[in-house]
């Protein structure tokens, strides 16, 4: 998950436990903080509340969001309407995942200050390990690439700050991130990434912000039209394709350690149509298993869902009311629903059917195929594993209208899936499958 930490009253998860528990539920891993543009301005000692100029212009009319800027005026926010270091640091332990801390690059470049920029990156990890916060993930700034960076000054200043906090831990995770697209000859930022690869000595893993709906990245659909075509797989399966590209070159190159992550993947503004009303609630739930789909398929190692409390509205997992309860949205569904494959080996999953796919993994207490139904008809389908008999049903669970879960019921190998729906299929092992 992604906290933005101007956006997260400490009211909000004090007074509405439903979200902790459902971030328990979800098994979610890791989350990343203080946010994506936040991190850029923000000072983790001196907080202002301010997540980025475009918050503070909304607030108090002048958009001088970051204390270190000669023109910053702004009185700070009240600390209850922010969420803190070891407010996150809390959090993170009750939900039982691991933190993933942002490192600001941008204001000792921008303002003349970089030795303070090092000096405020070195007090705060060494503040994290004297409390023992046991911060392993530390990603070096935020898209860069929109802040004056170029591939190659980026990935020295990876290298530098990452110097830096290796003094103080050697054993941590080193984050930057980049794009897949737009991949044109003017613009080409995959290949850039490439050079990031190349270039950075310290770089861990490289984590790429791919929003369906945007105008930027990776050329993406906008309307229910667009996803439905979008099949097999959201992004005609460029997405997964990326993801592999990027670490075949870190192979032939010698850099075998490289990982992938998509820790500010989500939705920028699904639409009905192209002049149309916003994605309703139930799409928007198969939107999001269609990308968890894809992250599933590919080589991640890290994802952090954007949406979770910022973005369009029906991009969201929950929905904050007036009287400051919350309303927890369908899109929350398919999160809980493959958090049941976490941990488990991939298997590969084939479909003569363009409109139904997804993923199987295994476990030594059976196999489970995910199945998206893009399709506004039902679909029957039959079910094979390769090595192994399937006649021993355990569960089946499907996401369907209008954004619900529901237990259903199969007879042997064949199964109905309803109409625009993602489904759970449990069944006990009865031979050693083979990995295909």
């Amino acid at each position: 998950m992604h906290f933005v930490y101007g956006h997260e009253p400490d009211a909000l998860y004090r007074n509405n436990p439903e979200i902790l528990d459902w971030m328990r539920q979800a098994r979610v891993g890791i989350i990343r903080w203080p946010g994506g543009t936040a991190v850029m301005s923000y000072h983790w000692n001196d907080l202002n509340g301010y997540s980025f100029p475009s918050m503070a212009k909304e607030l108090t009319g002048d958009e001088h969001s970051d204390s270190w800027d000669p023109q910053y005026q702004l009185p700070k926010r009240d600390p209850s309407q922010f969420m803190d270091l070891e407010e996150f640091i809390a959090i993170c332990r009750q939900v039982g995942a691991a933190p993933c801390i942002g490192i600001n690059v941008l204001s000792g470049k921008k303002f003349g200050r970089l030795q303070d920029s090092y000096a405020e990156a070195r007090a705060l990890i060494q503040h994290c390990v004297d409390k023992g916060y046991g911060v392993k993930f530390w990603y070096i700034g935020n898209e860069g690439y929109a802040k004056g960076f170029s591939a190659e000054t980026y990935a020295q200043t990876v290298d530098t700050y990452a110097a830096i906090l290796r003094k103080v831990a050697p054993d941590i995770t080193i984050i930057g991130d980049w794009k897949y697209g737009p991949q044109t000859e003017k613009k080409n930022r995959f290949q850039e990434t490439l050079k990031i690869v190349a270039s950075s000595t310290e770089l861990d893993l490289i984590e790429f912000h791919e929003k369906w709906a945007e105008d930027w990245g990776l050329v993406s659909g906008r309307t229910v039209a667009d996803w439905l075509g979008e099949a097999p797989y959201l992004y005609r399966g460029r997405l997964t394709d990326c993801a592999h590209r990027v670490l075949d070159f870190a192979r032939k190159i010698g850099k075998d350690k490289l990982r992938v992550g998509y820790n500010e993947w989500g939705f920028g503004d699904p639409r009905l149509d192209a002049n149309g009303e916003p994605f309703d609630l139930h799409r928007m739930g198969l939107l999001g298993a269609d990308y968890l789909i894809e992250i599933f398929r590919a080589p991640i190692a890290t994802a952090c869902y954007w949406n979770l409390n910022i973005g369009r509205p029906q991009t969201r997992i929950f929905t904050v009311n007036k009287d400051g309860t919350v309303t927890m949205n369908p899109i929350r569904h398919p999160f809980t629903m493959v958090a049941k494959a976490m941990g488990e080996d991939l298997l590969e999953l084939q479909s003569t059917l363009p409109t139904v796919y997804g993923f199987a993994s295994k476990s030594e207490n059976g196999i489970q195929l995910f199945l998206m139904n893009k399709s506004e008809k039902p679909a029957t389908v039959h079910l094979q594993v390769s090595g192994v008999k399937l006649d021993q049903l355990m569960e089946v669970e499907s996401y369907e209208p209008p954004g619900v879960i529901r237990t259903r019921t199969i007879e042997g190998t064949s199964a109905q899936l309803p109409a625009l729906s993602f489904t759970r299929i449990q069944y006990r092992l009865s031979a050693a499958p083979e990995n295909r």
